[in-house]
């Protein structure tokens, strides 16, 4: 098994912080309000303890239950142990789509990516409320569901920079990096709709990918849904190639 695929999840397991984790024997049971898969769902890319699947799946559910939701695994190449997805199978869970996960030399972006003219784009040390305003007006966003996403964003405790790009002097795009070892995670990346298809989302990453450098990490990795054709037509341009796949199990929970 590539030990890249351990080092990143390890590293966005931090870079993505939900406000509830829970340690089940080296699983992380996550949970933010429903806020994202992965905030949301079992980590179980690790074991300590003696617990069998059967005890710990017993205990996902009660504490997910507990939370009035499903339980929800994140499932990767790395997640343990070998018979974990013959138990979820026993137990009726369906199949979810994930994402795609993929990784770039830094040094590659850094070289490849140039400057669109005009325009300006910034690293904040934390996101303002004009950082906030684009995420929320690019994702179309309820005002609950942006203060959850906000919540999460401002509970990441790793260093991180929040990129900011202007085009005609009005806010175009966003994204967040979060530097974890060597590796500088990509997350959170938004355009607003008038700006999109214009580079904008090509200046956010340029810019992430020297702070990470500056930062000491030497390779960046991201998350795209597979259906999301623009990003991922993008990635790849940009020297992004998919190094692992991870899908969601989930519980039956009646309607």
């Amino acid at each position: 098994m590539d030990p890249r695929i351990s080092d990143i999840e390890d590293a966005a397991l931090v870079a993505w912080p939900a406000a509830h984790v829970v340690d089940c024997d080296g699983w992380k049971l996550r949970f933010h309000w429903n806020m994202t898969g992965r905030a949301n769902s079992v980590w179980p890319n690790r074991l300590t303890g003696h617990r069998t699947v059967v005890e710990r799946a017993d205990a996902v559910e009660r504490f997910y239950h507990g939370k009035l939701q499903p339980a929800r695994y994140q499932i990767c190449p790395i997640s343990l142990p070998a018979d974990l997805s013959r138990e979820l199978d026993a137990r009726g869970y369906h199949r979810r789509s994930g994402a795609s996960v993929q990784i770039a030399p830094l040094t590659q972006l850094v070289r490849e990516i140039d400057d669109p003219p005009g325009g300006g784009t910034k690293i904040l040390s934390r996101p303002s409320d004009l950082w906030f305003a684009v995420q929320q007006d690019a994702l179309a966003m309820d005002p609950a569901s942006a203060g959850l996403r906000r919540s999460l964003i401002q509970g990441i405790e790793a260093k991180a920079g929040f990129a900011f790009t202007t085009m005609d002097e009005e806010p175009a795009a966003i994204g967040i990096g979060v530097i974890g070892g060597s590796w500088l995670g990509i997350f959170g990346m938004a355009t607003a709709h008038r700006f999109r298809r214009q580079g904008a989302a090509v200046r956010v990453l340029r810019a992430l990918a020297r702070w990470g450098v500056e930062n000491g990490a030497r390779e960046a990795y991201l998350q795209v849904f597979e259906q999301n054709e623009p990003a991922v037509d993008l990635y790849r341009k940009l020297g992004f190639a998919e190094l692992y796949v991870y899908h969601y199990r989930v519980e039956p929970w009646p309607d």
